[in-house]
């Protein structure tokens, strides 16, 4: 069940910024060299992948502490996410028609926020994200809105044509 929400991702420059009507909540930097920096609360934090076949990402503070990890193993499409005080979660990742990148609470075992594309004006094509609970823990919440926004811009590219599109899709 989708729940309503007036959080908004938009995009400033090379910025992704999540925002409650006019307050600013998180913001997710261009990934340069496997990390992307992720901004709340005057907070800086940042969002890197390790690995190529048993992909490995973290977020971690400004003295490299460890937030959460989330790993993926060879070849799957379920990533476990466990932050340093043991909560537990899993990214589902799905492309085979569409990007779609579900968090899942495993907690209360359903579905906690997915991103998917939300097609506009002339076939182009922007993501959408949607809450499917109402309740979680603030810090917790921002964290895996990161990450899971940072894994699907990894595989969307905005203003792109239908083949780019379909190759990033595919790939």
């Amino acid at each position: 069940m989708a729940i309503t929400s007036n959080l908004k991702w938009s995009k400033e420059k090379d910025i992704w910024q999540l925002s409650n009507g006019e307050e600013l909540l998180l913001s997710l930097g261009k990934k340069v060299k496997g990390q992307a920096p992720l901004f709340f609360e005057n907070r800086s934090f940042k969002i890197s992948e390790k690995g190529s076949w048993n992909t490995t990402w973290y977020i971690e503070n400004e003295r490299n502490d460890k937030i959460l990890e989330m790993k993926f193993g060879l070849l799957s499409s379920k990533g476990k996410i466990r932050f340093q005080d043991g909560a537990r979660y899993e990214c589902h990742f799905r492309n085979m028609s569409n990007l779609h990148i579900i968090i899942y609470d495993l907690r209360y075992q359903e579905d906690l926020v997915s991103f998917q594309l939300e097609t506009y004006e002339k076939g182009k094509t922007r993501p959408k994200m949607v809450f499917h609970q109402k309740e979680v823990f603030t810090d917790k919440l921002f964290f895996l809105l990161g990450l899971g926004m940072s894994l699907f811009l990894q595989h969307y590219q905005e203003d792109a044509d239908f083949t780019t599109t379909f190759l990033l899709l595919t790939s």
